[in-house]
């Protein structure tokens, strides 16, 4: 696992590996047990994030080396199964007639990411991804960390379709979108925000206590992530994140411990729902009717220009979505349900 959160960057340098792996063996060069090593590693993370799913999941920024479309299905590509079937105008066609020594191919099958702060729960035709904090190995520190203020943040896919989405940072020059606000979390406007950028996640880094549990019941999975700040209370938010996945649905409870941050929250949609603003329920393309059960408070927003959020397909290319804000305030109390039910 690179010392990186954006998963786009995994994908894209496990392709220079097998470039580097290719030609040396064209040339018939010695390769060094360690450098293929790595390569299986890689390979082990990239099927890590793309199991079960029809494209990766996409955590944080998006390079302008190539779109995430590009190198999507690297990690079952002919470098590591003999029977591929190769699209056009993917990295992995440009291999399709190339004699290659084939590579063994390593599958993750926990739900946690060693070292990595991923978690995935995958639940009949639902997958979830939580970003549940940074990492640190007892033999060296290791910060897994984008400079995306995204600790507690998820995404959520119903029978491969996204209904909750990272906005991700579809330009290098966009720092806002690092923060809170555009992602899937509670966000509160922190004093620290108007800090030096690496400042910033540095601090929240440092002094963040999260800690994720997984629960597996007969006909259901909890997950519980708590994420609170050891020091400076008054800017970070200590939250409580309570996710329960059935067979057709999903529901959330958020609650904030800290009462002195006003604060909110903002969940955005995947680009291929539509939401009818008279029932509030949801349809995919495949025809799924979702029910939305929510508080009171909810509100959803697609046509505010100051506020829009966006699923971004690739560098400098995004596109506009529906997204939920909850508003956490003395009258409408420190908490907050929602629940997908879905139905064909």
């Amino acid at each position: 696992m690179l010392n990186e959160g954006s998963t786009h960057y995994h994908f894209l340098v496990q392709t220079w590996l097998l470039e580097i792996y290719f030609f040396l063996n064209q040339k018939n060069r010695t390769i060094n047990p360690k450098f293929l090593q790595i390569i299986i590693k890689m390979n082990s993370v990239t099927n890590y994030f793309k199991k079960d799913m029809i494209h990766f999941p996409k955590f944080g920024d998006i390079s302008p080396d190539c779109s995430p479309e590009w190198i999507n299905d690297i990690e079952n590509s002919i470098f590591f199964k003999k029977k591929y079937k190769c699209i056009k105008g993917t990295w992995n066609y440009l291999w399709k007639n190339q004699k290659i020594h084939k590579i063994k191919n390593v599958f993750s099958h926990n739900n946690i990411l060693k070292n990595s702060g991923y978690v995935k729960i995958k639940y009949k035709k639902q997958i979830v991804f939580f970003r549940s904090s940074p990492s640190i190995s007892i033999n060296r520190v290791t910060f897994l960390n984008h400079a995306h203020d995204d600790i507690g943040h998820f995404l959520y896919y119903y029978n491969d379709q996204p209904i909750l989405v990272d906005a991700g940072r579809y330009t290098y020059l966009k720092n806002e979108e690092r923060f809170g606000m555009f992602h899937n979390l509670i966000y509160a406007n922190s004093q620290l925000i108007s800090m030096n950028l690496i400042k910033y996640f540095i601090l929240n880094c440092l002094f963040l206590d999260c800690k994720i549990t997984i629960k597996n019941h007969r006909r259901m999975i909890k997950i519980i992530f708590t994420k609170k700040s050891k020091i400076f209370s008054n800017f970070f938010l200590n939250i409580s994140r309570k996710i329960k996945i059935s067979e057709n649905s999903l529901s959330l409870n958020d609650e904030i411990k800290n009462t002195s941050v006003v604060s909110k929250e903002i969940i955005t949609f995947g680009h291929k729902i539509k939401v009818k603003k008279s029932n509030l329920i949801t349809t995919s393309v495949k025809k799924e009717r979702c029910n939305l059960k929510y508080d009171n408070s909810l509100k959803i927003m697609n046509n505010n220009l100051n506020a829009l959020r966006y699923d971004v397909i690739q560098y400098g290319k995004r596109k506009p979505t529906n997204f939920i804000v909850k508003n956490f305030s003395k009258i409408n109390g420190n908490n907050f349900y929602l629940e997908f039910n879905w139905k064909n």
